[in-house]
């Protein structure tokens, strides 16, 4: 499928949500590889025929699910780099970005799971995974040089590197459950506000501050 079609009548849109709600339940369950088209149209209690009417196969519907995970989060980082918050900065404008970046993993992890392991085999997940990100690393970037006082000596390679650690704690915490053996979860919140503070004080941005908390 190379280009996802939208569905333009109120019944269609309204049935494509609903096996596209019912596919990302199942992948919260079990891998996308292992769930079937019979148990998607069985959760969205629909018909195998209503399945065909909209996408041609179980990768299209993958693809479907795509699109929707990168508008969703192309429009949230959007507003945080570009819309309401323009004001906010130093500390408080890195938290909002890790924040947001971490809600939307949790918000739609079965799918962002399943199309960062499909992108180690399919070149197309793949570059489509990595041109969302470099859209979105310019525009942290941009908003972060911009509004902070990064007193890193290179700050050009700390916005880099410090984005690229900020992904890969919350993609291996929040995507894969990673945790510390003989530790437990951390809680999305304290994760936003400790991964915040490391790359404050990596960065050299002031106000990393924060009250110390006991450890648990």
């Amino acid at each position: 499928m190379s280009a996802v079609r939208e569905p333009r009548q109120a019944r269609s849109v309204e049935t494509c949500g609903r096996l596209l709600d019912a596919a990302e339940a199942i992948m919260g369950e079990k891998s996308f590889d292992d769930a079937t088209i019979e148990e998607i149209v069985s959760r969205a209690g629909l018909t195998t025929g209503a399945f065909y009417a909209r996408f041609r196969n179980k990768e299209a519907l993958l693809r479907h699910l795509e699109a929707r995970m990168t508008s969703e989060f192309t429009a949230i980082i959007s507003e945080v780099t570009d819309g309401s918050s323009a004001s906010v900065r130093g500390a408080e404008l890195l938290e909002r970005i890790i924040g947001v970046w971490a809600r939307e993993y949790v918000r739609r992890r079965p799918v962002a799971r399943a199309l960062v392991l499909r992108s180690h085999t399919d070149s197309q997940v793949h570059r489509r995974l990595q041109d969302l990100n470099r859209l979105n690393h310019a525009k942290f970037f941009r908003r972060l040089t911009r509004e902070s006082a990064i007193r890193h000596p290179n700050r050009a390679l700390a916005v880099d590197f410090a984005l690229l650690a900020a992904r890969s704690v919350l993609r291996e915490t929040i995507l894969f459950r990673e945790v510390w053996p003989g530790r437990p979860a951390i809680p999305e919140e304290r994760l936003v506000r400790e991964l915040t503070r490391m790359t404050l004080a990596y960065l050299g941005i002031s106000d990393a501050g924060g009250d110390a908390e006991d450890e648990r």
